[in-house]
């Protein structure tokens, strides 16, 4: 009886230990979007204003 309880609380503390593992991993993924969301919307600024250096260099 003592092994069965002394399973089931390892059982219990493993999937404790996969439920934060998954809880961190969440986060970590959201900071990632958060990132390559601000990364595209940089990106897409430093076009503008590299396509707009180029048009102004064409015309000169």
């Amino acid at each position: 009886m003592q092994q069965a309880a002394e399973g089931t609380q390892q059982v219990t503390q493993n999937i404790g230990g996969v439920s934060d593992a998954a809880t961190e991993t969440g986060h970590s993924a959201h900071g990632v979007l958060t990132a390559a969301t601000s990364l595209a919307r940089e990106s897409d600024s430093l076009r503008r204003v590299v396509d707009g250096f180029l048009k102004d260099v064409r015309a000169a």
